[in-house]
């Protein structure tokens, strides 16, 4: 399975949100800056909005305006991980430095810029307190290395080595860009550690750094370290700032849309579910989608409860609980644990079933507010998804989808494939869909007889009926003759195996209801007929009670077959006057 890995994009060839223009601007405004005082870029953006994206883009712009330069900016990523004090900090961040300068450097500034930053780094190595809280920091710095007795760093003069590197990347002019993303995943201490190395320890002339952050968790987390306004705090570090775009609708749904091709493209161009599944992404899937780190997580999830389930569910409404599933997991756990109130319509309360639509409304919005969840959002996406659940809150008897054709689109607002959507135990599946697809569209005559006749023997032909009755509409109409003969020929075996006469009228019934419909598509009377007549003489004296009561059923008046205490036939005319003589004649 080919999974979306999380990864940036290194180039615009891969740009899907339409951000290159951005991220070249972006670029080129790097290659212009003045970079004599040091300067400081601001990547402001949600987590997963694409901030390193644009970097990557803006870099790669950088790279080529500077192709055929000997002297291109230096670039280096800095990751500020797993450092174990502020010391350990500043010791990483020069380590990197030197390092990358080492390997991309010419001679004379490995030699200079290296020297220079070896001396300054290694007064910041040799102290195990790194003082950050202002200019007096050399005095302090020299008076605990003293009261340490180190005689290395009473040599040192901090000041001099500071000034001696700036001096060095001044006389270069060769710039180099830190990057520091995903500084917002930070721990709130170490997310103040990296500013403070950005404006007192590594402010130097000629870097330029690229800060990528979420503003509103950096800032909430300098104000808790500092107690100061973030947004202050920022504006005296960072010169000029860039916000992310959040993504459109539009956009979510061709990246969506995109990911699901790459799974199965019929999962994007399914005419029977177009309107159903513009109505799940708009209610169920967009409100909790924001990026597309969002899309990634949801269709990877996605790919593997497809693969396993494809078959006995709904794809759309797969695609909605997995988005929940994901996404608002309280939700999803209160979702599966209200079969009953979803599926059926009825909510009980402390005083019983709740009836009154305001009070209904009011304990549905009390439960999601329990759960953390938006319930003006979650009522919407709920009465999308469950027929009877949005019935039930509109005051209404019957929901918009009758039970048949929710069982036959496999949809989870059915009673009994509720289940399958949460539980990845396929055993509870007596008949399986493939084997209804297989009696609908593949099996030749023996063969489908011998797929019918299974099921009924390991006692699973009620499910049979279930799933194939709301299914008789989209049964080819070539298969419609043979289809019709194995369900005289089942309707035979049913009235001969059966011992009690309950189970002969219950079965004969649901037969002879699929039987009819699926007359009713024969385009002719006279091939109704001939159907009818060849399924005669399969059945035996056993089963002639079972024929008599379906072939009532298809009468269009009271005729002879029909029983005067049955109910009248709710079908269409399935046999005019004329084929029911010869129908009769055969029968006798």
């Amino acid at each position: 399975m080919n999974y979306s890995a999380d990864r940036p994009i290194e180039s615009d060839k891969d740009d899907l949100l339409e951000r290159a223009s951005f991220a070249s601007h972006l670029g080129k405004a790097i290659c212009e800056c003045d970079a004599k005082d040091g300067f400081v870029i601001g990547i402001y953006g949600e987590w997963g909005s694409g901030k390193t994206s644009v970097i990557n883009m803006a870099i790669h712009t950088v790279e080529e305006v500077y192709k055929e330069e000997s002297n291109k900016p230096i670039i280096i990523k800095f990751s500020p991980w797993n450092y174990s004090e502020q010391s350990n900090l500043i010791s990483t961040f020069f380590n990197s430095l030197q390092n990358q300068i080492a390997i991309k450097g010419d001679d004379e500034f490995k030699k200079k810029v290296g020297k220079a930053l070896s001396d300054y780094a290694g007064a910041f190595d040799a102290l195990s307190i790194i003082p950050v809280l202002g200019p007096g920091f050399a005095a302090l710095f020299k008076t605990v290395a003293i009261a340490k007795g180190n005689y290395l760093m009473q040599e040192v003069n901090l000041d001099k080595a500071r000034m001696d590197l700036e001096d060095c990347l001044i006389k270069l002019d060769r710039k180099i860009i830190v990057i520091i993303d995903d500084i917002d995943r930070l721990t709130n201490i170490q997310i103040r550690d990296v500013f403070q190395l950005v404006k007192q320890v590594a402010d130097f002339s000629n870097i330029i750094y690229l800060l990528a952050m979420d503003r509103k968790i950096v800032c909430r987390a300098l104000k808790e370290v500092h107690n100061v306004e973030g947004n202050e705090y920022l504006e005296k570090i960072i010169q000029v700032s860039f916000e992310i775009p959040p993504l459109q609708k539009v956009q979510i749904n061709e990246i969506l849309l995109g990911k699901l091709a790459e799974i199965d493209d019929g999962l994007v161009c399914c005419n029977k579910e177009i309107d159903y599944f513009r109505a799940i992404r708009h209610d169920c899937i967009e409100p909790y989608i924001d990026t597309v780190r969002d899309i990634n997580k949801v269709v990877n999830t996605f790919r593997f409860r497809y693969g396993y389930l494809r078959e006995e569910t709904n794809y759309v409404d797969l695609l909605a609980i997995t988005t929940l599933e994901v996404m608002e997991p309280e939700l999803y756990k209160w979702i599966h644990n209200n079969r009953e109130t979803l599926c059926s319509g009825m909510t009980y309360g402390s005083k019983g079933i709740i009836k009154n639509t305001t009070d209904l409304e009011k304990h549905y919005k009390g439960e999601f507010e329990n759960i953390s969840v938006n319930p003006e959002i979650t009522i919407r996406c709920l009465s999308t998804l469950f027929p009877a659940f949005e019935a039930a809150l509109n005051g209404e008897r019957e929901a918009a989808y009758s039970i048949d054709y929710i069982r036959g689109r496999q949809r989870i607002a059915h009673y009994e494939k509720f289940e399958i959507y949460f539980a990845f135990n396929l055993s509870v599946i007596k008949v399986t869909r493939a084997e209804i697809d297989l009696f609908m569209n593949s099996l030749e005559y023996s063969d489908l007889w011998m797929e019918v006749e299974d099921i009924y023997l390991r006692g699973d032909i009620d499910c049979f009926f279930d799933e194939l009755g709301p299914l008789v509409d989209e049964i080819p109409e070539h298969r419609l003759n043979l289809i019709a003969s194995v369900l005289l020929r089942l309707l035979n075996k049913i009235g001969g195996d059966s011992k009690s006469t309950k189970s002969v009228e219950v079965y004969s019934e649901k037969v002879g209801s699929i039987l009819i419909e699926v007359l009713n598509r024969v385009d002719c009377d006279e091939n109704r007929c001939n159907i009818i007549v060849r399924g005669i003489e399969l059945f035996d004296i056993c089963g002639f009670g079972a024929l008599s009561v379906v072939i009532d059923e298809m009468v269009p008046i009271e005729g002879e077959f029909r029983d005067e205490g049955r109910n009248t036939n709710i079908y269409k005319s399935v046999i005019n006057r004329d084929d029911l003589g010869i129908i009769k004649n055969k029968y006798v």
